[in-house]
């Protein structure tokens, strides 16, 4: 099964919210791989009627959230403009696009991989901007652009996701063996009004196009 966000889907969904594995904190320095797996189980994890990548308003963007780590969803095609009320220092993973792949009844590992890599390809544009600067282009302090090839193994990560979730799979628990995307990692360090917006555009015609109007604040 083929997932993208961008998202073409195929099928999930559990009983229970799965926890985030162990990215309480993120340091600015960080390479944030291990990241991206958590990012997935974080997105996948909810149902729909509440699910971040669904929000049309920014209403469930502190869902889930804990530490200094938020994540933000991406939509699955369009246009999206979020209102958001982050914590002064976190640090923000996005998606600009992403997929991944789990093979199942249908869906063999090498067609797992060959959508994924393909999908991955056809995107032309994929930026990414903080308050106008380019994160791709190094404009952004204390950011960075990370790019997630086709990778493939026997397992990824694993994933659950709840009765009613996202894309219409069925509930229970899965293993993905490929994932790709581009992302945004990005320091909010400074209180006030920000904007982060991500933009992708693929060969096929579909693009999505993310907005978060953010109000980064201190806390007691």
């Amino acid at each position: 099964m083929n997932v993208e966000i961008r998202m073409r889907v195929p099928a999930l969904v559990a009983t229970a919210m799965i926890a985030l594995v162990s990215s309480t904190t993120a340091r600015a320095d960080e390479v944030p791989f291990p990241l991206l797996n958590e990012w997935w189980q974080w997105a996948l994890s909810f149902p729909a009627a509440v699910n971040p990548l669904l929000d049309n308003t920014g209403k469930q963007c502190s869902l889930g959230q804990h530490g200094n780590l938020w994540f933000l969803a991406g939509n699955t095609g369009g246009t999206s403009v979020r209102e958001c009320t982050v914590p002064r220092g976190t640090r923000v993973l996005i998606p600009v696009h992403n997929s991944f792949c789990f093979p199942d009844a249908i869906t063999t590992p090498a067609q797992c991989f060959n959508a994924v890599a393909d999908d991955f390809a056809g995107f032309t544009t994929a930026e990414a901007l903080l308050d106008g600067l380019s994160v791709r282009a190094g404009q952004v302090t204390d950011a960075d652009f990370v790019e997630q090839f086709p990778v493939t193994g026997e397992s990824i990560f694993a994933f659950v996701v709840p009765k009613n979730g996202l894309f219409g799979i069925r509930p229970g628990a899965y293993r993905a063996t490929i994932a790709a995307g581009r992302w945004a990692f990005v320091s909010l360090d400074t209180a006030g009004a920000h904007t982060l917006r991500v933009r992708a555009r693929h060969t096929d015609g579909f693009a999505l196009d993310v907005t978060y109007r953010l109000h980064v604040v201190d806390v007691d």
